[in-house]
């Protein structure tokens, strides 16, 4: 049993777990205690207690942080669900499979999940899009095939627009070599992140991933 810092303070009532986690001086202090896991034996009466204690509290539970913050989250999944078409609609629900487990699984699905939906929110992301997106995701739980489809673009063109258009600027040579330059490097960003797709076994697929949902 290894419960995170985090997951202590979300345990707690709103106001005192929100403040916890706030504060770098008590998280400093305290993250130390929860840093290893520990072995619970159910037949001993120590642990007994504790679980029973624990179970206890969730007649409190609407009045702790992690209610909250789920219920807010639930809450802008079922408003997005609305304002989207129906076929959006039901891959954003599928969506919900990324979320699962507890500590850094759980972390990284709801990392991928938010990714997920950032990208429909800015918009050129269809049903097809997203389900892409939620399958690479789920291929891939350390998240780097979604991390390659939906970050290349975003880090590489507006550098590229930017410098190519000052490099052009110049009216010279060095320019036209420099926006040369900025092209053989993007192409080379967007190359690596087809080969992780492919590896993460996107085959044909992976260039469409990156180009189109990327």
């Amino acid at each position: 049993m290894h419960p995170r810092l985090e997951e202590v303070c979300e345990t707690l009532p709103a106001g005192i777990g929100g403040r916890l986690l706030a504060s770098k001086r008590w998280s400093r202090r305290l993250a130390p205690l929860f840093a290893r896991g520990r072995h619970v034996e159910t037949t001993s009466l120590r642990w007994f207690l504790a679980l029973s204690l624990l179970a206890g509290w969730r007649r409190w539970r609407r009045g702790t942080l992690r209610y909250q913050v789920e219920q807010a989250r639930i809450e802008d999944w079922l408003s997005l669900i609305r304002a989207s078409d129906t076929d959006a609609a039901i891959e954003l629900v599928r969506c919900q499979r990324l979320i699962k487990g507890y500590a850094e699984t759980f972390e990284r699905g709801l990392g991928n999940y938010a990714r997920i939906v950032e990208r429909y929110r800015a918009g050129g992301l269809d049903a097809a899009g997203l389900r892409r997106l939620r399958e690479a995701a789920l291929a891939d739980e350390e998240g780097a095939a979604l991390g390659a489809a939906t970050l290349v673009k975003q880090i590489g063109v507006l550098p590229l627009a930017v410098y190519g258009v000052a490099l052009l600027a110049r009216r010279s040579k060095e320019g036209v070599k420099g926006v040369v330059g900025l092209g053989l490097g993007f192409g080379l960003t967007l190359a690596a992140a087809v080969l992780v797709l492919w590896l993460q076994g996107a085959g044909r697929d992976a260039y469409v991933d990156v180009i189109q949902f990327g």
